[in-house]
């Protein structure tokens, strides 16, 4: 969990330093590129992740009860 923390603030204070840099170069396509940029990931995401490859809920479940940490946290 930390890790993902870390990489989301990491790419936030890059798009966030880039923004300014790259609207100075090209003023009306920023936007647009941040915006391609966006598309592409999420779509990258839903092809890669496994998670994302439509599970019905009581297979979530299952995955949830069988680990260690959900049981510690969810008991039954």
């Amino acid at each position: 969990m930390s890790v993902a923390s870390s990489e989301n603030w990491g790419m936030n204070v890059i798009a966030t330093t880039s923004i300014f840099k790259l609207s100075d170069l090209f003023t009306k396509s920023t936007l647009l590129l941040f915006a391609f940029l966006t598309i592409r990931a999420l779509v990258t995401f839903q092809r890669r992740v496994p998670e994302t490859k439509n599970p019905g809920l009581t297979e979530l479940e299952g995955d949830l009860m069988t680990s260690k940490t959900s049981k510690v946290i969810a008991p039954r």
